[in-house]
């Protein structure tokens, strides 16, 4: 049974629709239909033997189901899947011991509209109704001169520290298994991302996909339209390819969803809590992410 050697493993809200799109195109590449099945998160939590059921959102939880998913692989060259397996420090072993050779995608993004668009994400499908600040402050305490403080191990504001997440990848893989993709560059030159992941997994970079950007957050103009956009979506999926799915989610979103203002303090104190992890992120990535810190916030 085939298993996967190609993994993107997040980060969250970092454009990974888009990313498993460019990848399940390829016709070197076979993903699986599932995004996030979380399986190797799922065995980290069996070996600690902490339960699994109620903590992993998916229904591939278990080996011979997880396997399935590549049953279609055939003789591709890349078997993937995608789940934000960044955030489990417990999952690189687990995959280096399955599959040693495997490539790492890795999207980063700016941390502080991550956690915007976050937040945007989570509004609109309706699992958080406060403000901005009310999101950002839960588990955490917002000074106005100080900053964060008291910041708990389940505050969100821990998945914005991407360099300190990205350790556990490095000490397991090592740079050279690992690609990382700049958000910006994918949202401003998609197809030249492209051809850069395509040279890495070492397939056809001339190869030419459609591009869909799928995630844009935000708030929803009315509670009707806020139960329209969750509606079930399983019998949608029966009948409509994927890429014109999240065409047509993209138009939607784009024509009901608004963007709220974001108060220039909670900003700024955002960008002092990222500093130093952002400065660490850009020497291991090489990338410029100085652009990161010069962004007002949103709606100023």
């Amino acid at each position: 049974m085939t298993m996967p050697n190609l993994f993107f493993i997040g980060g969250m809200r970092c454009g990974s629709t888009t990313i498993y799109l460019l990848l399940s195109q390829h016709p070197e590449i076979f993903m699986a239909e599932i995004k996030e099945p979380m399986f190797w998160y799922a065995e980290a939590l069996r070996q600690k033997g902490e339960p699994v059921e109620g903590r992993v959102n998916g229904r591939f939880l278990t080996r011979r189901p997880y396997e399935e998913l590549f049953a279609g692989a055939g003789a591709v060259k890349w078997a993937g899947e995608a789940s934000h397996y960044i955030y489990h420090s417990e999952v690189p072993g687990l995959i280096s011991s399955h599959s040693p050779d495997a490539r790492i995608l890795i999207a980063v993004r700016d941390p502080a509209e991550r956690m915007f668009s976050e937040y945007l994400f989570r509004v609109r499908s309706g699992y958080f109704s406060g403000s901005f600040e009310d999101f950002v402050t839960q588990d955490a305490r917002l000074d106005p001169g100080q900053g964060f403080t008291e910041v708990s191990e389940r505050s969100r504001l821990g998945k914005g520290l991407q360099a300190h997440l990205l350790q556990s990848w490095i000490d397991v893989f090592g740079m050279e298994r690992l690609h990382f993709i700049n958000f910006d560059d994918l949202k401003s030159r998609p197809a030249e991302v492209a051809q850069q992941i395509y040279r890495f997994l070492e397939v056809d970079p001339d190869f030419s996909p459609a591009i869909v950007h799928t995630q844009r957050g935000g708030v929803p103009r009315s509670a009707l339209l806020m139960r329209l956009l969750n509606l079930p979506k399983a019998r949608i999926r029966r009948f409509v390819p994927r890429i014109l799915r999240e065409k047509l989610r993209a138009q939607i979103y784009s024509k009901v969803l608004d963007s709220p203002k974001v108060a220039p303090g909670t900003w700024q104190a955002l960008r002092r809590y990222y500093a130093a992890d952002i400065a660490q992120l850009q020497e291991l990535t090489g990338q410029d992410l100085r652009p990161w810190s010069l962004r007002p916030a949103p709606g100023n």
